[in-house]
């Protein structure tokens, strides 16, 4: 099982100085390359957002009250106090729900984006182990081709936004182009008043990996200047 508490990084400088709508999708994208692979463990950065809706896809929260965990930290990192662990843990938390919040408007708090929600406090951490062992072994977790399809439709659809974000930039959020995929036919939508960014975009889908035929909905609206 691989497993990762990051993304995949490329060009990291770069991105950290885009736009919150379009870090949001390389995030997604980097996300869903890592779940295609399958076997894979996935911590942190809305991996539980992106996937809460993918039938295989196990999504587990591990929580504890704030004074257990100020223990913990506290045995196992020696940090001189609890008013300290509970500063660092703040800190941290903090940090986490920002990003969330900036990234995909979510809080991460909420149970609903789980499978399960287990507190370290009340359940020994073998028996977490244990418990989310039997549940990605459960016939409600199994994956089958249509949850596989499901997952690579996603996939293809952040390659399809960030190549058109790519390809053409801030006309392209401007004109609200969108992919809607299903079995890997991709259908694109929006308006434009660029009669060859329609085509342009069309051509540009056909070529992304995973993506089996593009059509296109897309809007072309006459431009009429307005004169004093």
């Amino acid at each position: 099982m691989r497993f990762t508490g990051t993304w995949r990084v490329k060009h990291l400088v770069e991105r950290l100085t885009l736009d919150k709508r379009r870090l949001s999708r390389y995030t997604a994208q980097e996300i869903l390359e890592l779940a295609a692979k399958g076997n894979v463990l996935i911590r942190g950065w809305g991996a539980t957002y992106l996937l809460r809706m993918i039938p295989h896809v196990v999504c587990v929260r591990i929580c504890a009250p704030m004074a257990y965990r100020e223990r913990t930290l506290v045995e196992r990192l020696g940090i001189s106090g609890p008013v300290a662990a509970q500063r660092e843990i703040a800190h941290s938390d903090a940090a986490h729900n920002s990003l969330m919040q900036q990234l995909f408007r979510v809080d991460w708090q909420d149970p609903t984006l789980y499978a399960a929600v287990l507190n370290t406090a009340r359940i020994p951490i073998s028996d977490c182990v244990e418990h989310i062992v039997r549940i990605t072994e459960s016939e409600a977790f199994r994956e089958t081709s249509q949850s596989q399809q499901l997952l690579l439709d996603e996939l293809v659809r952040a390659r399809v936004r960030n190549q058109l974000d790519q390809r053409f930039g801030s006309t392209a959020l401007q004109s609200g182009i969108e992919a809607h995929v299903v079995n890997g036919k991709v259908l694109l939508i929006g308006a434009t008043t660029d009669e060859q960014l329609i085509v342009e975009a069309v051509r540009s889908a056909q070529g992304i990996e995973g993506v089996n035929a593009v059509g296109s909905q897309i809007r072309h609206i006459a431009f009429v200047p307005h004169v004093h």
